[in-house]
Order: C-alpha cells, then structure tokens, then sequence
C-alpha cells in the first residue's frame, strides 16, 4: 500500500496522523499540511523526499523500534520545526 504524491497536500486536521499498513509515502504526499506530529509502523519502507515538506506545525515523529524504514528522500521534513 502507498500513499500518493500530493494525496494530503494542505491538509487541514491537526490530530495525530497514523500511518500503518503503508510501505512508501509518496513524493509531497504531505506537503504544506497542518498536522503537528505522526506515527510510523513497522511497515513504512520509504518515505519519499519533500513528503512532509513545510508542515510548519510538525513537532513529533515517531518511528517503532522494529521499523523497516530504509530510505528517507532529501527535503522531507524540511522546513519544519524538526
């Protein structure tokens, strides 16, 4: 399963977004979005570059100590409070 680019682009809900049952997190999937933190499962393989990109309220991300996580591309969280 994959979420695609620009699938939540400006995206308004501030809540904790969980990502599970997702391998790849799309180019610019989150771009521009409010969400203020996000929780990855073990299943995120990818999270592609610009993905969370100027999500000016990011402040948490959590990934599980069994993640399978191997790639996270250039600018993803970039201009964000991480």
């Amino acid at each position: 399963m994959e979420i695609g680019e620009k699938a939540f682009n400006h995206f308004q809900c501030s809540d904790l977004l969980l990502i599970f049952k997702c391998e790849k997190i799309s180019r610019k999937a989150f771009i521009h979005s409010e969400i203020n933190c996000i929780r990855f499962y073990p299943y995120v393989t990818e999270i592609d570059e610009y993905s969370f990109y100027n999500c000016s309220n990011l402040k948490t991300v959590d990934i599980e100590l069994d993640s399978k996580l191997e790639k996270i591309g250039k600018y993803s969280f970039s201009s964000t409070p991480i």
